[in-house]
């Protein structure tokens, strides 16, 4: 499953169907524990949906573990370091103040 997939089933559940966070992480747990179901990485998937589930944004995280395999993830959101925790898959850069 593209990581696409997931930002869209996020954004659906908690926009079209005002699922809070919590109910969205588990929705998303339950569909990585799916056999049927692949994703590229499933240890760094689960790590953005538990990140997403402790209140980092969710497309960030995806952002982040798409880019795993480059030298940093360059944000201005200076709360993205906070958000991503101390295993980060990649060095966070932040640009502005």
């Amino acid at each position: 499953m593209p990581l696409t997939v997931l930002l869209e089933t996020v954004w659906v559940l908690s926009s079209r169907y005002r699922q809070d966070r919590a109910t969205i992480a588990e929705a998303l747990a339950r569909l990585l524990d799916v056999p049927s179901l692949r994703v590229d990485d499933p240890a760094l998937v689960a790590w953005a949906v538990e990140r997403f589930r402790l209140g980092a944004d969710f497309g960030d995280m995806v952002h982040m573990i798409a880019g795993q395999h480059g030298e940093a993830f360059v944000t201005f959101d200076l709360d993205a370091v906070k958000a991503a925790g101390e295993k980060a898959p990649l060095p966070i850069v932040t640009l502005g103040r």
